[in-house]
């Protein structure tokens, strides 16, 4: 069983790689893509080696189009689970800046526009946007 599969996996290997075979002094046989130390004896068996089975028939490939090209129930699942993970990612991060913000214009502030320049805010504007605000956060964040 194990040569079997060491056999398949060597198949599978690129063609240009050598595959080696030899015995050591316990009569274990060894399959290598590289040379054994020198005082091992080994036959480079690349050339005897036949490509894997593959069927290229238009049925296979199409079940195999079909197998891969729609995501399983597993797969369905766990893309659903992390689209709503990042949707709560990010409205925990939208809240976290509403709240921020809203903690920012609690107190004494100025305000200024995206070109750094002063904008002149009314008291009652700043007591306005706190409240609308504290609206905000208590619609989409509790």
């Amino acid at each position: 069983m194990m040569i079997r599969l060491l056999l398949l996996v060597l198949m599978i290997t690129p063609a240009q790689a050598a595959v080696y075979q030899w015995v050591d002094e316990d009569g274990k046989k060894h399959f290598s893509d590289t040379p054994p130390p020198d005082k091992h004896q080994a036959k480079d068996i690349s050339d005897t080696l036949k490509p894997a089975n593959i069927d290229q028939g238009q049925a296979e490939q199409q079940k195999l189009k079909k197998l891969f090209t729609k995501p399983g129930k597993a797969e369905q699942q766990y893309e659903h689970n992390k689209n709503n993970g990042n949707k709560a990612r990010q409205q925990q991060a939208y809240c976290d800046y509403l709240r921020n913000r809203l903690r920012t214009i609690s107190g004494r502030v100025m305000f200024v526009d995206k070109q750094g320049k002063d904008v002149k805010v009314s008291e009652a504007e700043r007591k306005q946007r706190v409240k609308s605000l504290e609206k905000k956060i208590k619609r989409e964040c509790n």
